[in-house]
């Protein structure tokens, strides 16, 4: 019997599910790929924070696009940001806004995955999750809107949605 030591879907750009551990090999051998756990989780800390300026940009752009597009007109297109927009429009007060139960929900959805999924839930996720919440309600703070920044509603979707989708 043999085995060799395998990374499944390593590479893959949302962190996937990883499987760590002996696997069968038809070598003969036993193999330890990248020297062993260690080398191999430094390996992952290393692509991580390769990917952390893009990570951080993409989540800046989700958070410009739902913050200027779509909670100024009102777009409600689903998901926490559309549940957000609807909250925020029936709820008359002063300090829960859009932003705020958009941080609420995301932090909930947070605790949720690390409860219902295993700890390998992804620094990854966490990082864009409170990140894009914090940009929202810096940019709350920041640049306080009064309405949608122009009148022609069918441009203001469009970067609405692509925007987010860059």
């Amino acid at each position: 019997m043999t085995f060799l030591w395998a990374c499944d879907k390593m590479d893959s750009p949302a962190g996937g599910v990883h499987s760590y551990g002996p696997q069968r090999s038809g070598a003969g051998t036993f193999h330890v790929k990248h020297f062993g756990k260690k080398a191999f989780a430094m390996q992952r800390v290393k692509q991580t924070l390769r990917q952390l300026p893009l990570l951080t940009l993409g989540t800046f752009l989700v958070a410009a696009g739902v913050y200027f597009f779509k909670f100024p007109n009102h777009f409600s297109m689903g998901g926490v940001s559309g549940l957000s927009i609807l909250l925020g429009q029936a709820v008359q007060v002063d300090w829960l806004t859009p932003g705020m139960f958009n941080s609420v929900f995301n932090l909930l959805f947070l605790v949720l995955g690390f409860l219902m999924l295993d700890k390998g839930f992804g620094v990854r996720t966490v990082y864009c999750t409170v990140l894009y919440s914090g940009l929202v309600q810096v940019l709350e703070w920041v640049c306080p809107l009064d309405g949608p920044l122009t009148d022609e509603k069918m441009l203001e979707l469009f970067f609405a949605v692509i925007l987010p989708a860059v």
